[in-house]
């Protein structure tokens, strides 16, 4: 019988893998001759320890919740598998999560302004606009935010700000900029600090009570009269 490796990193390629899996956690049951990964080292009876892909690693996976990542990302050139040897490892438990309830939110920072590394940023997000509600312990901003923060702007690298959003519209901009080295987000607190409102919407209507004497502005001869 082939001595099983206690721990192999694959780096899988675009495309099916040929390996057929069982149980929870995920265990190798077979593995096609035609696999790529045929003689790669893997073998019966090993079992997936962790997936990541797009800066995003998954813990403690039964079989259905793996065929379905992988099938979601079979086009990504950049996903990672380790395999374990179950009987040399244990399973790598998911990293512990800061989390709040939405009555139990007490942040002690005002505002941050934070530049963005590439890729996930391992924050989850809710609501409009988009709150804070986990920050994974892996998260490059851990020490830079706090659960209840709110998202006030988004400042993509060619420029663009992005005001009022919701939790799905910054996930999506996010997304789509996610190998820019100058994402720049402005984290406020809610409670203390007001929203930016967006520069360009116009207000439906205004009322002013006008001072007398001259008030300072140049009207074109319309009907109505336009600034």
């Amino acid at each position: 019988e082939n001595h099983i490796p206690n721990e192999l990193e694959l780096h899988l390629r675009p495309g099916p893998l040929g390996i057929k899996f069982s149980g929870s956690p995920p265990c190798i049951k077979n593995i096609n001759n035609e696999s790529p990964y045929f003689n790669k080292g893997l073998l019966r009876g090993m079992v997936c320890d962790t997936f990541s892909v797009d800066g995003e690693t998954l813990y403690e996976m039964n079989t259905t919740s793996l065929v379905n990542k992988l099938k979601m990302t079979k086009k990504l050139p950049s996903r990672v598998i380790r395999f374990i040897n179950p009987r040399a490892h244990g399973l790598t438990p998911t990293p512990s999560i800061s989390s709040s309830s939405d009555q139990d939110i007490d942040c002690t920072l005002i505002e941050n302004e934070v530049t963005l590394p590439p890729g996930n940023i391992g924050l989850k997000f809710k609501g409009k606009p988009p709150t804070v509600r986990k920050i994974h312990s892996t998260s490059p901003l851990i020490d830079k935010i706090e659960v209840g923060m709110v998202i006030d702007t988004l400042t993509l690298e060619d420029g663009t700000k992005y005001y009022e959003m919701s939790a799905d519209e910054f996930m999506s901009k996010l997304k789509d900029n996610r190998h820019s080295i100058s994402r720049v987000v402005r984290f406020i607190h809610p409670e203390k600090v007001e929203l930016t409102i967006d520069p360009r919407i116009m207000v439906d209507e205004i009322e002013i009570n006008i001072p007398a004497g001259s008030i300072g502005l140049n009207l074109k001869n319309t009907r109505p009269p336009k600034i």
